[in-house]
């Protein structure tokens, strides 16, 4: 990553100087964040709603990993993943592989590229897929780019105008895709809700007329020069940087170490040939929508069966191949690109594929993913601060989400920050700033489903919850290539 070794340097000089300038609100509030969260007081942390859209293809992969503050708790997933904690994952790394392990050719031309699986099969698979996407630097990133740019995204989504933003509180005007070096008044701006919910159902996956959405946080793009390298990024990452240590979230594109796997993850059998059709942890919904839940205490269950609350969706097992029968499903049975009528509309069963890698943390799942670390190896634990990890020593593991056409993960928030990754197709975001926790109905913390909206955002009933009609909230359509950084305060 160009730029990556300055960056951290200067990274530690601004802090530095923030530090002796007396600057520390962000960090306080992150402190702030941990009392709240320790207490069970929900009223610090950004909220999200996540909706899987499609571009020629039907499934949405996209990684979520988490560096978490609170030790021995659950945080989340990505949209809906669980988190961790380990304390040392970090060293897994050097005791890896076992009676399966064997020197390739592979891992003599990147030494360190497999780190934690080193079983035959993926070293094989590796270099196999290596012979396909030799990687060469400057003619396999510009390749990488082609790819991204021609095959992994079809549309571009556009800010709304300034003549059609209607705001409520004092900000500074900006161009999202072309942010200051320091995040503006009143960043990032918002909208009412259902303004925004008005312009784009969240049941509806075609985009809004002419892309335009309500976007209202900052992309930071690495540049590349004629041949497909990365150009000097200095700029851009002391803007990510700054924006990270504010503790405000952003968005990072076409980091070339990303594009990587976006790449690999892209080609027709990959992701059939790394998986096959293991079976793993799959939430099933009747409907498209998914709310997440944990079991009821036994003092609970007998209010919770008077106020009518079931289980919203319920956890099974399911091989990959399997799951993507059911995301790729049409009305006769082919799925072409100019496209079939989906089967799976709002009202149909949905799926919703897992994979977790746990890295030291071992108790984390009976069937752990660990490749992933080796698949997504920037989201790796790292005693280094990088721009997806503020505290690498913390990265608690990685969960990965395989989102059919139509998905949505309700209004909630997390006791984390976390990075999250689109690999393949696209991902809707509706994030709210914590100050509208109020409007926006959260259920009790001796509820099941806890830090998430009792509001049915696909269809709000305003006379039961009216204080919606003043939520504020903006939106982000995350494409492959794209990692999404959302701060513990959110």
């Amino acid at each position: 990553m160009t730029g990556l070794t300055d960056y951290l340097i200067e990274r530690k000089r601004v802090k530095a100087k923030q530090k002796n300038a007396g600057n520390h609100r962000s960090r306080q509030a992150a402190e702030s964040t941990y009392d709240n969260a320790k207490y069970n007081k929900p009223h610090s942390y950004m909220h999200s709603v996540d909706i899987n859209i499609d571009v020629n293809v039907r499934t949405v992969f996209y990684i979520w990993v988490g560096s978490f503050i609170l030790v021995g708790a659950f945080a989340w997933y990505i949209t809906g993943g669980v988190s961790m904690t380990s304390s040392n994952a970090y060293e897994r790394s050097n005791r890896a592989g076992g009676a399966y392990e064997y020197t390739s050719a592979f891992a003599q031309r990147h030494p360190g590229v497999i780190q934690y699986d080193r079983t035959v099969q993926y070293r094989k698979l590796r270099e196999k897929y290596e012979a396909i996407l030799p990687d060469s630097n400057t003619v396999s990133a510009k390749r990488r780019r082609a790819f991204v740019q021609d095959t992994a995204r079809k549309r571009r989504y556009i800010p709304k105008n300034k003549q059609q933003q209607n705001y409520d509180y004092d900000y500074d005007d900006y161009d999202p895709f072309n942010c200051p070096p320091n995040p503006p008044k009143g960043y990032p701006r918002t909208y009412n809700a259902l303004e925004v919910l008005q312009n784009w159902p969240p049941d509806d996956t075609a985009p809004p007329q002419n892309n335009e959405i309500y976007q209202g946080l900052c992309v930071f793009s690495f540049q590349h020069n004629s041949d497909g390298d990365g150009e000097n990024n200095n700029d851009t990452l002391q803007k990510i940087m700054t924006y990270q240590a504010a503790e405000v979230p952003y968005v990072v594109r076409d980091d070339p170490e990303v594009l990587k796997t976006v790449e690999r993850w892209g080609q027709p059998d990959y992701l059939k040939e790394l998986l096959r059709n293991d079976e793993h942890i799959t939430e099933y919904s009747v409907n498209n929508h998914f709310m997440y839940w944990q079991k009821p205490l036994r003092k609970d269950k007998k209010k919770l069966r008077g106020e009518g609350w079931s289980p919203p969706t319920k956890k099974i097992r399911m091989g990959y191949l399997d799951w993507l029968k059911h995301a790729n499903a049409t009305v006769g049975g082919d799925f072409t690109k100019d496209g079939d009528v989906d089967v799976f509309g709002p009202d149909h069963s949905h799926w919703y594929f897992r994979l977790i890698g746990c890295g030291d943390y071992r108790s984390c799942t009976d069937k752990p993913s660990d490749f992933l670390f080796d698949e997504l190896p920037f989201f790796r634990p790292r005693n280094k601060e990088n721009i997806y990890l503020v505290n690498g020593k913390e990265q608690q593991g990685m969960h990965c989400r395989f989102g059919m056409k139509g998905v949505i993960a309700e209004n909630h928030f997390d006791a984390s920050r976390n990075s999250i990754a689109i690999l393949v197709g696209e991902r809707r975001y509706i994030l709210a700033h914590p100050r509208e926790c109020e409007n926006l109905a959260l259920y009790p913390m001796d509820h099941p489903s806890r830090r998430h909206s009792a509001i049915d955002w696909s269809n709000p009933d305003l006379m039961k919850y009216p204080q919606f009609g003043n939520a504020q909230v903006n939106e982000i359509v995350l494409q492959a290539g794209d990692v999404l950084y959302l701060p513990t305060q959110w």
